[in-house]
Order: structure tokens, then sequence, then C-alpha cells
């Protein structure tokens, strides 16, 4: 499924492939931070004889700042992603972008061009990433009067051989739950592909909210542990044994049916060769409570979660599912959930917390029975 349409349209000059602009056009900056420790700035120069306008950002749809020219000198400060330029004679790309200096006033930064523009064999081993470089400007002059500030025509000035992908990597182009990893100082936090997984426990070490932020690298997960123990599991065992002994109406069968409860993971892992598997830690306790088996856990849970699965796979650069999932217990003493809810947010760049809803499930932690004397009962496993 098709979760984002793009829109293609080619021009004359340049093919560009247009989405939702995924960094502020009216951005300007300063210069950069470099990462601590990877050396500084380089002198460079064009590698085509052609001008070539400077951008505001890392994306062919910034507005002009503007424009740098052969046979000139250029103090190249970092680098940072941003929409892979191509080189349609080489056949050469990169996603690399270049920070330059303002030739006027070196204190502050131009804008960004294209890496593969300068003579540079790798930009990376050349100069430090850029961080922090989204931050205001002081006023400063054009160093000569702009040409055009029409988008259209900053793209139109790049020269016949350059032509965009739009691409997302830098922070500023990431769904929101991407750019915020928990600190993990009061919960279990592990990456799960470029994404991550967060474990939160309640009263008694119950497994309280399960958070995954999951894009199409997530991992497959594992199935749980022999011989976790997981809180709640020994009270969900006993409630289903006790039912064995009703009188009225009678139990459903005849000898305890322990092996009818099971550990439900509430971000999903490979069990059993599932293939709903969303990264979950087979291993972390906090990642379990107890459940029927059926139908309970299925298809009660696996059926949202091969939802989720389908979404985060169908994710772009730069999008990600956020994934919520919530287990509701009726006291605090209480150790087995009376139900599960599961949510999932579709997250884009840009787009403000928790974004797009696309999943809602709750699944009741209950299970019917048929007894021998035909009696019809509901057996919620909550305690």
């Amino acid at each position: 499924m098709k979760l984002i349409r793009r829109r293609n349209f080619t021009m004359s000059v340049l093919a560009v492939s247009i989405a939702t602009a995924l960094v502020g056009a009216d951005r300007v900056h300063a210069a950069p931070i470099p990462v601590p420790g990877d050396g500084g700035s380089v002198s460079t120069t064009l590698a085509i004889n052609q001008e070539i306008p400077v951008l505001g950002g890392t994306t062919s749809t910034d507005i002009q700042t503007g424009s740098v020219e052969p046979g000139q000198a250029y103090t190249v400060l970092c680098y940072r992603d941003g929409d892979t330029v191509t080189n349609t004679q080489t056949k050469s790309s990169s996603q690399r972008w270049a920070l330059i200096a303002d030739p006027a006033n070196p204190a502050t930064s131009l804008g960004y061009v294209p890496a593969i523009a300068f003579k540079f064999n790798d930009i990376t081993n050349q100069v430090p990433a850029c961080i922090d470089t989204s931050v205001d400007a002081p006023p400063k002059p054009e160093p000569k009067p702009p040409k055009e500030k029409s988008l259209l025509n900053a793209l139109l000035a790049f020269p016949l051989f350059f032509a965009f992908t739009k691409n997302a990597v830098n922070q500023q182009t990431r769904a929101d739950c991407l750019n915020h990893r928990p600190s993990g100082l009061t919960s279990k936090v592990e990456s799960n592909g470029v994404g991550w997984n967060e474990y939160t426990t309640g009263p008694g070490g119950r497994a309280a909210t399960a958070t995954a932020c999951l894009d199409s690298t997530h991992i497959a997960g594992t199935g749980a542990a022999d011989g976790l123990v997981v809180v709640g599991l020994a009270a969900a065992q006993a409630k289903a044994i006790s039912q064995n002994t009703a009188a009225d109406p009678p139990a459903p069968w005849a000898t305890p049916r322990t092996r009818d409860v099971a550990r439900c993971h509430l971000i999903a892992g490979a069990n059993k060769g599932s293939v709903g598997s969303l990264g979950g830690n087979g291993s972390e306790p906090s990642n379990f409570v107890p459940c029927w088996g059926q139908p309970t856990n299925n298809p009660g849970m696996t059926t949202p979660e091969e939802a989720v699965r389908r979404y985060a796979g169908d994710t772009g650069p730069g999008e990600a599912i956020l994934y919520v999932v919530k287990p509701h217990y009726d006291t605090f003493a209480s150790t087995v959930p009376t139900s599960i809810t599961m949510v999932a947010y579709l997250q884009s760049p840009g787009m403000p917390p928790p974004g797009k809803e696309v999943v809602f499930e709750i699944a009741p932690n209950e299970k019917a029975f048929t007894t021998v004397g035909n009696h019809q009962i509901v057996i919620n496993l909550g305690d």
C-alpha cells in the first residue's frame, strides 16, 4: 500500500522529484559548529565551468541565497546530507552538500552547494559533518543582486547535467520519533533498525506502555525466551485453573488448561515464524503480559500487528510509524491486564506529533467457552 503519493515532472534542464518541502525555505544559516575532533574547513573550486546557485538548504526546493563561479576559491565549512544530486553525464551521484562560507563575510555561511560540483574525491574525508546549522544568521548584505528568488528559476539556474532526487536523511527532514529517542533513564530503550523500542513498567514490576519508532529497517525481533518470568503469569494460570472447578456452569475442560494462557509480546517479536514481527525483544520481561493465547493474542493482537508491519515497510524516506501498546489493569495491585490497546501513527517529516492515526485496536483479554453443559461463558483473565 502506498502511504505517500509523489508527483514527478521533467523540465528541459533538470528533473526534480517533488514532495512536500521538508526543509523550511525561509531559513538562513550561520557558521556551523563542526563535530568535535573532525578537523576544519578546506578551500576548493568548482569542478565545472559554469556558475551555479547556492541554496539555503539541502533540498532542491530551497531558496537561492547566492551563487558560486568557476575559477574562484571557496571555503567549505562542513557537509550535510540532503537531496541526491546526479551528474547525468558521468552518472556519478551524491547526497552530500557542502556548506560554504560567505566570501564577503567569512564569519557566516552563504549556503549549500552540491558537493559533486566541487573538486572533491570524498568530501567526508575533507571536512566535518555539519551540526546545528539551522540557526538564524545575523543580517548580511547579498553578495550580488539576486537573479531570481522563485524556486523554479533557482532550479533552472543549475547546469544541464544536474538532476535531483528527494531524500530525507537529516534531522530536519525526519519523522518526529526518529529525532526523539527516549533517554532510557526510567525505561528500557533499545535500537530497532534506525528507530527504537521503549519498554516501561508499573506497580509491582508489571509491564506498562511499550512504544516503538519503526520504519522499513525494523528488525525481526525474537520470540519469548524459554523460562522467561513474566509478572502476573502465575496469577493468570491460577485463574484459568480455578475455572476448572466451577460448579455452575461447569467448566469447559476436565483438566487444568494452563496452556491456554500465553505470554503476549507488547512489541511483537518473531514467535513461531510469525510474519507480523515488529522487532520486539523476547528476553525483556517488560515486553510481555499474560493473556489468552486465543483469541487475545491471535487474532486480537496479531491482526493489527500485521497491519503495522505493512505500514512500517511502506514508509518513505524520513517517515516512520509511532506504535504505542498499552495494557489496561483493573486496580493498582493488578498484574494481569483486562485489555490491551494498540495504536499506530504515521509520521512524516514536519508533521506535528503524534502524527496521523492509521491503526487502532483494543484486544480484550477474554475468552469465550461453550461448556460441556452447553453453557456460554466469557472469562476475562484480568485480576
